[in-house]
């Protein structure tokens, strides 16, 4: 596995696969990588093209400090859990090699899907991912990318970029999302739960079924008695939540023509940790 640690030498090595006519499946992660992170892998080495997996914790779209401060970096474990999954390149850039010259990916508006949810709870989350997946975007130059369905609102951010900066001439693959045995939906933010706050924090999902059950029994009219009853248990479970919403898949709005596509969404806080998730109706 080759690993690149500068700008210049990522692109000396693009502009290289490129003359060779190769294919380029790019995974970008912050690292501390799980299963979660690895079925995008698997996914990526199913294409006959180079695999490149980049680690940059984004300081850019953290709104909390802490949280940033906090993020674990467990580079030696990620590099070999790489080497077993076959990539073929890391890019491991410095931060400050990422963050010089971002004038020109700064975003002026938001589309209008990202002031709901995390966009709406997590001042600048947004245009902090928009700046770091541009540059990486140029940098890497990929047919093809990988993006988890958990952080959905995130994914169509990506959709919307690949569009509006590279007239869709990027694949965006949306991977499903990977649980694990609590039926948590995987995230680097889990490794900060007991095992007990697990357990509890597996009544997340268990609600968002039950009211999908009730929706494709009932009707979407019911949400809002059911989302008043989803958040009742899950805060006697000690949880806060900070948004349990039904909205179409395509635009994040609550249009209520038959005809949508919708999903419920929703995120939590168990002690300081924030998790999030998602289903489809």
């Amino acid at each position: 596995m080759d690993i690149i640690t500068t700008s210049a030498k990522m692109a000396e090595y693009i502009t290289n696969l490129k003359k060779q006519k190769c294919k380029i499946s790019y995974v970008p992660t912050m690292g501390d990588l799980h299963d979660g992170h690895i079925s995008l892998i698997q996914s990526a080495k199913k294409e006959k093209s180079k695999t490149i997996v980049s680690i940059f914790v984004n300081p850019l779209q953290f709104n909390d400090k802490s949280d940033y401060e906090n993020y674990p970096v467990t580079t030696e474990k990620d590099l070999e859990k790489l080497i077993v999954n076959n990539v073929d390149c890391l890019f491991l850039p410095a931060k400050n090699n990422i963050l010089d010259n971002l004038e020109e990916y700064k975003i002026n508006k938001l589309p209008d899907f990202l002031n709901c949810l995390c966009g709406k709870f997590r001042p600048n989350h947004f245009e902090g991912v928009y700046s770091i997946v541009r540059k990486l975007f140029d940098l890497v130059n990929p047919d093809y990318v990988y993006f988890g369905e958990k952080d959905y609102q995130q994914a169509l951010l990506i959709k919307h970029i690949i569009k509006n900066s590279y007239n869709n001439k990027i694949n965006l693959i949306i991977c499903e999302t990977i649980r694990d045995e609590f039926g948590l939906a995987m995230s680097s933010r889990n490794n900060r739960l007991s095992n007990q706050q697990k357990k509890i924090a597996s009544n997340i999902i268990k609600e968002l079924m039950k009211i999908r059950t009730k929706i494709h029994n009932e009707g979407v009219s019911l949400f809002n008695d059911l989302r008043k009853e989803a958040i009742k248990v899950l805060e006697e479970f000690g949880m806060r939540v900070e948004y349990l919403e039904l909205l179409t898949s395509e635009k994040l709005d609550k249009s209520e023509d038959k005809n949508n596509n919708y999903m419920i969404f929703i995120a939590v806080y168990l002690s300081d940790v924030r998790l999030i998730d998602n289903l489809k109706i």
